[in-house]
C-alpha cells in the first residue's frame, strides 16, 4: 500500500495531465474546422431590412446548394462553406431575385 501523502500527489499529477490533455484536444478539434462562414443582412433599396427573404447558396463548381432564411432582422448566416466560387440567390415575397458570385479562396495551411 502507498502512504497516503504519495497516494495523493499521484492522483493530483493525474488530474493536472487529464486537464492539460484535454485542452490540447480541445484546441487541435477546433483548429481542424476548414469551413468559412458567409453571413448578411437583405436590405431593399431604400436600406429597410427584408424578414424571411430566402437564400440560396451554390458552389458552382460541385453544384452543392445551402438554403437559409432571413431572420426578423433580416440577417442570415451559412456555416462551414468549403473553399470555392458561390452563387447567392436572393428571393423574397414583392422584390426580385438577385443573384451575385462570391469567391472565397483557400487560406494557406499552418503547420
Amino acid at each position: 500500500m502507498l502512504p497516503t501523502v504519495f497516494h495523493r500527489n499521484i492522483r493530483g499529477a493525474l488530474s493536472v495531465i487529464f486537464l492539460a490533455i484535454s485542452l490540447i484536444s480541445a484546441g487541435r478539434a477546433q483548429a481542424q474546422v476548414s469551413g468559412a462562414t458567409l453571413t448578411g443582412t437583405v436590405t431593399d433599396a431604400s436600406g429597410a431590412t427584408i424578414p424571411q427573404a430566402q437564400i440560396v447558396i451554390t458552389n458552382v463548381s460541385t453544384g452543392v446548394t445551402r438554403n437559409v432564411t432571413t431572420d426578423s432582422a433580416g440577417f442570415y448566416t451559412a456555416p462551414n462553406l468549403l473553399p470555392g466560387t458561390y452563387e447567392v440567390r436572393v428571393t423574397a415575397t414583392g422584390f426580385s431575385t438577385q443573384v451575385r458570385l462570391r469567391s472565397r479562396r483557400k487560406r494557406p495551411q499552418w503547420s
